[in-house]
């Protein structure tokens, strides 16, 4: 395995994650991203383990969250989740919902890997080129946002981010540097259901190494290709190129 510099990972199930108050450190940048039921999910079930929406409430989220720590939850096109995050999720875990902004999938053309508009074909449920991410601002007091002046805490609505998809399952696009004006500098970031590691952040999930695996094996698979010796000395000078 190949572990990115200054990272820090737990490993487990969802019943041990109260595991990360250990950790010690409270968070500038959380992002969750659930494996929410679908039928993607269900036809590969290799991929991860889904289970209740209901439990998500049980993440001790304000025992991690600094002042105006933001939260980022992607969410599926289903409205059912996205009211429940809304409504239900946000609420518990003290958060004021701010934003929703949408990642678009595009091909290399940047054409949608989808059509965005639906067609007259008889498919009842068309996929859509774009997942949801719901933002939240944890509040030290019910209904009172703390303000930072170092910290724009004013993010604008249905921003869109655009990029190809990783050909990994359900990986998502990094978000550190897209959140970079309303973060501090040196901001603290924590991803939960993660299925990689990043350079600073701390991970939790039960396929949290799954992609640095499938990374150090690209890594191999490219300096191959470029006729080098696939050796864990070269392969770490090109990490972050990838």
């Amino acid at each position: 395995y190949i572990i990115p510099p200054r990272s820090s990972f737990l490993l487990s199930d969802f019943s041990e994650i109260d595991l990360l108050a250990k950790v010690e450190t409270k968070f500038d940048f959380v992002v969750v991203d659930p494996p929410w039921q679908n039928k993607s999910v269900k036809r590969k079930k290799r991929y991860y383990e889904t289970f209740s929406m209901l439990n998500l409430v049980k993440i001790p989220m304000p025992e991690w969250c600094n002042e105006n720590c933001l939260v980022a939850v992607w969410v599926t096109n289903k409205i059912k989740y996205q009211d429940y995050v809304r409504e239900e999720l946000f609420p518990s875990w003290n958060l004021q919902f701010v934003a929703t902004w949408y990642w678009l999938k595009v091909t290399k053309k940047l054409t949608p890997v989808y059509p965005l508009l639906l067609s007259t074909s008889s498919t009842k449920h068309p996929k859509k080129p774009y997942e949801l991410l719901m933002l939240g601002r944890f509040r030290l007091e019910k209904y009172h946002l703390m303000s930072n002046s170092n910290i724009d805490c004013k993010i604008q609505d249905r921003m869109v981010i655009i990029s190809v998809p990783s050909a990994i399952h359900s990986h998502k696009p990094y978000l550190r540097e897209v959140f970079k004006d309303h973060l501090p500098e040196d901001a603290k970031c924590l991803e939960l259901f993660a299925r990689n590691l990043q350079s600073g952040w701390t991970s939790w999930g039960n396929e949290v190494r799954v992609c640095v695996w499938i990374y150090q094996q690209y890594i191999f698979i490219s300096l191959s290709l470029l006729g080098m010796q696939s050796t864990l000395a070269c392969s770490q000078d090109l990490i972050n190129i990838i």
